[in-house]
């Protein structure tokens, strides 16, 4: 099944279903000025940046590849995509324990773990 809803009208239908239409409560509760966040439910073109769509899922619990394709079930439970403050000590437990690629990436650490590598490599 092919959704050809886009990330703002999916953000929508969070505000819909977990915040009773209330637009100002969905951005307090991701954590950004409901000035901003009416951007993207005004203008379908104002696309919501990583890091928007990063505090969204972690803030509002929904499926982050449903948030961006579309595809799949909104409160499908991530896969061990919650991040937490510092990122260092998950880096160094997810080389021991040899996490896959879509677990590193789903944490957003493929980054800061090549920088380590390249680091520990000079």
């Amino acid at each position: 099944m092919t959704n050809k809803s886009t990330v703002n009208q999916r953000m929508q239908q969070i505000v819909d279903s977990k915040f009773d239409g209330k637009r100002a409560a969905f951005a307090k509760s991701v954590g950004i000025p409901p000035t901003s966040m009416s951007n993207y439910f005004k203008k379908q073109s104002a696309i919501p940046s990583a890091e928007i769509l990063e505090k969204i899922v972690n803030a509002v619990d929904v499926n982050a590849y449903w948030l961006l394709t579309g595809k799949g079930d909104m409160d499908q439970p991530n896969k061990a995509c919650k991040r937490s403050a510092p990122d260092v000590p998950r880096i160094k437990v997810s080389l021991e324990l040899d996490l896959t690629m879509e677990e590193i990436k789903c944490w957003g650490l493929e980054d800061k773990i090549s920088k380590m590598i390249n680091s520990n490599n000079e």
